[in-house]
């Protein structure tokens, strides 16, 4: 398996619309790009968790997640937002939606203002050096633009309303009220969804029928302002007016504003083939409720046929038949933006690390010291395996013969820690010990066995034969990030 800086790169961002390929198809299969994307695109982008309408008295509390991040948003006074995590043992502290003049973790009683800070933790007894000020709830960044809160979980993001800023001449929001909020499961990457919003009206006239005898595909306009992707055109009905705006605000917020209403929708990754995207309605004060239950009818018709469209193509992309794809230049800017920015964050947001290894750690590495590998389970907990450890240049592999926990747990998320001791020596206060901070990659295959047969012979004997019948397995490959410990791989200061 190639790594995903590779795969990364095989969207050449110098090659022009009109001769470029499209990203390929492991863009939207791998655990472990969707895992980049999480880190360095998802949650460093603005994201609406709540409206404000829902924080309007003083006291009031939403609660949620996004990619297993858990948040809050009071309102006191002003609004804030802060990780729903107690700082004792990460217990979520607010649950829900309501009002409340502080939030109470349910685990051990630790108690907080509404502006973040520790109110009390009772029975810390002989507790040492605790300074109740550094133990509040961790804030996030948080703006208002339009009816909706919007959180950003990266470290100093750039301000959401210049962002948004070329909207605001486009379209009002005065006179709207919500209405209800819809989501859907799909089957399919959350990129094949984003890619689907973006082709420029290609796909309407073929997979929305209805909807397309109410617009003027042929006055279809896409337009480029900042992270922003507008697609404009004529519309004829009750229902759309006379002009219909999509807009699409990098990576997975998108703005429908047509006749008397708005929805908004936003895609998230459930799984590198699963997505959810959730709609919320608003419509103009004055419309009939027969008028809105017709359009809301019209409306998760049109989402139904995108589902449809979206999992064909998920299923698609999982062909041998299939690698990569091709762009429409007169339509598809929108498109192809979208994957020349995710490239572009995807090849900048997360260094790849090129580190040479020490040769007294080569050393240690090559004796054949057991190895504690350190896995995230699902639920958050840690996994740790005792498991042999392989040195070719300045590659470190492992070979398993069985899709155990660990590999399910770095398929989910590649991020690992390596550590071994080195040999003990008598009298000695804190022994040398190596810790090595890598991401992993899996590949299948019968070089597994080999790999592991290899090494029987460090680990056990040396005329040694790996204990197992050949056959194929998986062999992990690490690709060193940093190096932390005790020893001389560890540069003095």
């Amino acid at each position: 398996m190639t790594s995903v800086a590779d795969e990364i790169a095989r969207f050449d961002l110098t090659v022009p619309m009109a001769a470029s390929p499209t990203p390929p198809s492991s863009w939207y299969l791998r655990p472990d790009i969707l895992q980049r994307e999480k880190e360095s695109v998802l949650l460093r982008s603005w994201q609406p968790v709540c409206r404000v309408e829902q924080l309007a008295e003083q006291g009031a509390f939403v609660s949620g997640s996004f990619l297993d991040q858990p948040w809050v948003v009071t309102r006191d006074g002003s609004l804030r937002a802060f990780y729903n995590v107690c700082r004792h043992h990460a217990a979520l502290v607010a649950q829900g939606e309501g009002c409340a003049a502080k939030l109470t973790c349910p685990y051990h009683g630790w108690t907080y203002d509404l502006d973040g800070r520790l109110r009390s933790a009772p029975r810390l007894g002989a507790v040492k050096e605790f300074q109740r000020e550094l133990y509040g709830l961790r804030p996030i960044a948080l703006e208002v633009w339009g009816p909706w809160v919007w959180l950003n979980f990266g470290p100093e993001p750039a301000p959401l309303l210049t962002q948004l800023e070329p909207l605001a001449g486009r379209v009002s929001l005065d006179g709207l009220r919500y209405v209800c909020t819809r989501s859907y499961d799909i089957e399919c990457n959350w990129k094949v969804y984003v890619d689907n919003y973006l082709d420029g009206g290609y796909h309407v006239e073929v997979a929305h029928q209805a909807l397309a005898a109410q617009l003027d595909l042929d006055a279809y306009k896409t337009s480029l302002e900042g992270s922003l992707v507008l697609q404009e055109c004529g519309a004829a009905s009750e229902r759309l007016g006379d002009r219909a705006v999509y807009a699409w605000l990098y990576p997975n917020w998108m703005f429908n504003r047509y006749g008397p209403i708005l929805d908004i929708n936003w895609v998230i990754p459930l799984g590198p083939e699963r997505c959810q995207t959730v709609f919320e309605y608003f419509f103009d004060s004055s419309c009939s409720q027969e008028f809105i239950e017709t359009s809301l009818a019209a409306s998760h018709q049109v989402q139904l046929e995108d589902v449809e469209i979206c999992e064909s193509v998920q299923k698609g992309l999982r062909s041998q038949g299939y690698d990569v794809g091709r762009y429409a230049p007169s339509l598809e800017i929108g498109e192809y933006s979208f994957h020349h920015w995710l490239a572009r964050d995807l090849a900048q947001g997360h260094e790849v690390v090129s580190m040479t290894l020490h040769p007294e750690l080569r050393q240690l590495i090559a004796s054949g010291p057991m190895v504690h590998l350190s896995t995230t389970n699902a639920d958050g907990s840690p996994q740790v395996s005792v498991i042999w450890l392989a040195l070719e240049g300045e590659e470190l592999l492992s070979g398993h013969m069985g899709w155990y926990a660990k590999l399910r747990n770095i398929e989910r998320d590649p991020r690992v820690v390596l550590s071994y001791d080195a040999p003990r020596e008598p009298g000695i206060f804190l022994n040398h010990y190596a810790v090595l901070h890598a991401r992993a990659s899996i590949e299948k295959g019968e070089q597994a066995w080999d790999l592991l047969n290899r090494l029987a012979k460090i680990y056990m004997a040396p005329d040694a034969e790996f204990p197992a019948p050949r056959g194929s397995g998986y062999v992990v490959r690490y690709q060193l990030e940093r190096v932390s410990g005790v020893g001389p791989w560890i540069a003095k200061k």
